[in-house]
């Protein structure tokens, strides 16, 4: 009672009419939830300000209770509806006087509380709480309810400290109560049990299991689609908090529960990081990780087989970066081996797999993303073939030997270097360390040789950082140092034997298979018809190939104009046509669409040039047949149709010879055969 006088007494002369013709406002506010359960007092504190403002002069219906903001924290008034609605009702002069039982209730941050103020002393408002009455106009009112907020704001600040100083003891110890995923329960004492539910378990450890069996969420997800396996799902809100709910496998749940490290018995903290300025949180590698202890709970897998998981995973994603040896994505079903694996040797950008009207590899990202020409497309199969005959030569014996001992003499350099950086650090150290004496031993008040050594000390922590991160990036990139000898074992055996059942295995095990041993392909256009393949294995070393692609036409070789010379030397010695291919094919030449040279295509670029009567000997036509070329021109049809007819079969064997000695096409000068071309042109029109 005394309390109450005194405060009437205190700030009654600052109470004009103009106040009292206005409202009244008192602003309740507690920090959490949990505060209004459990606070009760606190909140009834708050609630009798309201007497207050009776016992002042203002009539109960002038007395308003703001309630919108319990529950909320003072830190920002973005979030508090019913501040902002305080503050709206003083810019339109309806206030004239603000009830709070002390200034934190108002504000805990300075910019928000400051606002109040400007706002209360320009229209003429006053604040109340449990120590007086202030009126804004005053300087001594306005300099302690300045001070009053600078306190509020520092108090929060000292809270916060005090809060995460415990927080980081308890993490730093590993026993910080973190949320537990579906499968563990904490018992009352604080430890940690797996869930009792046997069924909970099982589904966990066949989720694990079969992630062994097929290291993709795709197809993980077939597997539990198929068998219609249900995953239990422990609710955190809503009226079923805290209940197991059993529901259909969906990808991002089973890619969720393979990215938890807890089911590895492992307490881990700082997965993810608040991006400053925003509210985006961003995931942060395991190395990078704030807090790591392992054995605080029962273990589903260990953490190798965790670490060994994340990294199936990240090699499951799509292209992340474009020169990146990883990730190559997950085995698929299509014929195309080398999926994930290539890359364009014009452009550098991975090339994608696409199957219409068969595989093929294509670079789409200059057309993709600057609206620019394909790079090239190129047939899967001819590059396949080729990558395969090299995966065969690299598991031969003499090949895994060579392999291990490059693999040693890398893993004695990476040691080597590894040294080197391991000085460097110790020299940056040392750097920081006698710049920082320098600095400590100069008189502050010397500034012109203070800041200098400042200076200089800011210059050697920036050296100690880099070589800091030099290193650790150097650490992450370790080659691999031998083959596992029992991985070479079973390599030595498949060797034998992988080359007579590969055609029976399917495109996804050819494919995993491909990759144990290779990291990339490698392809460049050098010739129209030409194609370099460079194929780089996991060891870091490389092979190169040059192989033979089909292209639309014979003029767009790159030997054509050497075929054509070799063509003509070859008739003028007087040698037909098929000799002619015969002795191409043994010289190298390829024709457009064929890995050899055919007579036809001799033929034709005979013909072309005319390289007929002069050298070649007249064919003499038996009695009873005529001449593809006479019989197109008796019945006014194209030479090439009569071919096209004679290869499909439309014209029967029967119906033709070819000649002894050239090899021509003769056909039979017989009517109902030439009757039978007739009504073949006839269908035509």
């Amino acid at each position: 009672m005394n309390e109450l006088k005194a405060f009437i007494s205190n700030g009654q002369e600052k109470i004009r009419s103009t106040h009292l013709d206005r409202q009244a406002f008192v602003y309740l506010r507690q920090s959490t939830p949990g505060q209004i359960l459990h606070h009760r007092e606190s909140l009834l504190n708050q609630e009798q300000m309201a007497d207050r403002a009776k016992q002042l002069g203002w009539n109960p219906d002038q007395v308003h209770i703001i309630r919108t903001d319990l529950g909320q924290s003072g830190r920002e008034a973005s979030q508090r509806q019913g501040f902002q609605k305080l503050l709206s009702e003083v810019s339109l002069g309806h206030v004239g006087i603000i009830f709070g039982y002390e200034v934190s209730r108002l504000s805990r941050n300075n910019s928000d509380w400051y606002r109040l103020l400007e706002l209360t002393s320009m229209f003429d408002t006053l604040i109340a709480d449990y120590d007086g009455i202030y009126d804004l106009n005053f300087f001594n009112d306005r300099l302690l309810l300045g001070l009053k907020g600078t306190m509020s704001e520092a108090e929060l600040h000292l809270m916060q400290l005090r809060l995460e100083a415990g927080r980081k003891r308890q993490l730093e110890r590993g026993e910080y109560r973190s949320y537990l995923p579906t499968g563990y329960i904490r018992l009352d004492d604080g430890s940690v049990i797996k869930d009792p539910n046997e069924r909970i378990r099982y589904a966990l450890d066949l989720l694990f299991a079969k992630f062994r069996e097929f290291p993709s969420c795709a197809r993980l997800l077939q597997y539990f689609v198929d068998h219609d396996i249900q995953l239990p799902r422990r609710q955190v809100s809503g009226m079923e908090k805290g209940e197991i709910l059993w529901k259909p496998a969906r990808y991002n749940t089973l890619y969720e529960i393979l990215t938890i490290p807890t089911y590895s018995g492992t307490f881990v903290y700082g997965r993810r990081q608040s991006q400053r300025g925003t509210l985006t949180r961003v995931r942060k590698s395991h190395d990078e990780w704030d807090y790591i202890h392992h054995n605080i709970y029962p273990a589903y897998i260990t953490w190798e087989e965790y670490l060994a998981n994340q990294d199936k995973l990240r090699a499951n994603r799509p292209v992340v970066t474009p020169n990146s040896l990883r990730p190559v994505g997950a085995s698929r079903e299509g014929n195309a081996l080398l999926q994930g694996l290539v890359f364009c040797g014009k452009c550098g950008q991975r090339m994608a797999t696409n199957y219409k009207p068969y595989g093929r590899y294509s670079c789409q990202t200059a057309k993709r993303q600057f609206g620019k020409p394909v790079c090239d497309i190129i047939r899967a199969s001819v590059i396949d073939d080729e990558v395969i005959k090299s995966f065969f030569e690299a598991l031969q014996p003499a090949q895994l030997d060579a392999l291990s001992a490059l693999l040693q003499h890398q893993d004695q350099d990476y040691i080597q270097l590894e040294q080197q950086w391991h000085y460097r650090l110790q020299q940056a150290q040392y750097d920081a360390q006698r710049t920082q004496k320098q600095y400590n031993a100069v008189d502050p008040e010397n500034r012109l040789v203070a800041r200098e050594l400042e200076r200089r000390w800011e210059l050697a922590l920036k050296n100690l950082q880099q070589v800091e991160q030099g290193l650790e990036h150097f650490k992450a990139q370790r080659p691999v140092s031998s083959i596992p000898p029992k991985l070479a074992e079973q390599f030595r055996q498949v060797c034998q034997t992988l080359p007579q059942i590969w055609e029976q295995l399917t495109p996804r095990d050819k494919k995993d298979l491909l990759r144990s041993l290779i990291a990339k392909v490698i392809l460049k256009r050098i010739q129209s018809d030409q194609i370099n393949i460079k194929i780089v294995w996991l060891s870091g070393h490389f092979s190169e190939h040059i192989t033979w692609v089909s292209i639309h036409s014979n003029q767009e070789t790159s030997q054509f104009d050497q075929l054509t010379k070799r063509i003509y030397t070859l008739w003028k010695q007087g040698l037909d046509d098929p000799a002619i291919a015969q002795q191409l094919t043994e010289e190298g030449f390829t024709s457009a669409r064929l890995d050899h040279i055919s007579r036809y295509t001799v033929q034709v670029i005979r013909m072309k040039n005319r390289w007929l009567s002069s050298s070649s000997p007249k064919i003499d036509t038996p009695e009873g047949f005529i001449k593809v070329a006479d019989l197109a021109k008796r019945i006014q049809i194209s030479n090439c149709w009569l071919y096209k007819r004679i290869r499909n079969g439309q014209i029967s064997q029967s119906d033709y010879i070819r000649h002894p000695k050239r090899g021509v096409i003769l056909i039979r000068d017989e009517p109902h055969i030439i009757e039978k071309i007739q009504k073949l042109k006839l269908s035509l029109t």
